[in-house]
């Protein structure tokens, strides 16, 4: 799974790095754009959690919109007061209820440069970033949806795509965010193209992929800044012993 990411770079950083325009509108049941003015509040955060606003791209055109992370399907009768899901598995998404009509019709990019997974130790849980070896910002695959309440609101929430684990994230974890090669991140947006999500040709190779061993800061939500993501030995005293979420 992936319950944990970053965007650690900067605004100049994100729009240099993605072909992102900021001057589109949305049609009627789409997210607002999110304008360049606006694009440094989705950015230099250290450890984002589910539930909270991130950075998106939807539509062939790349257009830029925040939504919510967690899905919530547009035919649910209400909103319910429970953790909706973050995650989409990549081997039922054709076919599960609750995702195969975004997986069709609203397929999304979410912007990152680097995600968290926890490594079982015993009774243990060991903290680890994973990010693209030369730093660079990526993109995961999503699926996003609309629900709207009877007085017109609107909650656009996302999940994140995951799949089997490649073999550099394989010691730390069994599953992986789908992060995407970026010659391929136009065709999982586009809802004309037929797309396997188990496709190994989607995904980024071991050899572009660097782990590591990080504090367990990241274990609180309310832990935001630049040192969830400090190197440090798995063995150091204090830093990754604690139980997950304990810090």
């Amino acid at each position: 799974m992936c319950g944990r990411f970053a965007v650690g770079i900067s605004m100049f950083e994100l729009v240099e790095h993605f072909s992102l325009d900021f001057n589109q509108s949305g049609s009627p049941g789409q997210p607002e754009t999110v304008h360049s003015g606006q694009c440094s509040s989705y950015c230099s955060r250290f450890n984002i959690a589910p539930g909270q606003m991130i950075l998106a791209v939807v539509g062939q055109t790349c257009r830029p919109v925040a939504l919510r992370w967690g899905f919530v399907p547009h035919w649910m009768e209400r909103v319910q007061p429970v953790r909706h899901p973050i995650n989409a598995r990549a081997e039922t998404l054709a076919s599960s209820p609750m995702f195969r009509d975004s997986f069709r019709n609203r397929r999304c990019l979410i912007v990152a440069d680097g995600f968290y997974e926890w490594k079982k130790d015993g009774r243990l849980r060991l903290p680890y970033h994973i990010g693209l070896n030369d730093q660079s910002p990526f993109t995961m695959a999503g699926v996003w949806d609309c629900w709207q309440a009877n007085d017109g609101s609107r909650v656009y929430g996302c999940a994140i795509v995951t799949r089997p684990a490649i073999t550099a994230i394989l010691p730390v974890h069994e599953r992986m965010p789908l992060i995407l090669s970026r010659d391929v991140c136009h065709l999982w947006l586009d809802p004309g193209y037929a797309i396997d999500p188990l496709d190994e040709a989607l995904v980024v190779s071991s050899g572009q992929v660097q782990v590591q061993a990080v504090s367990c800061l990241v274990n609180s939500p309310h832990a935001e800044g630049p040192e969830c993501r400090m190197a440090q030995s798995p063995e150091t005293p204090g830093g990754q012993g604690e139980l997950f979420g304990a810090c």
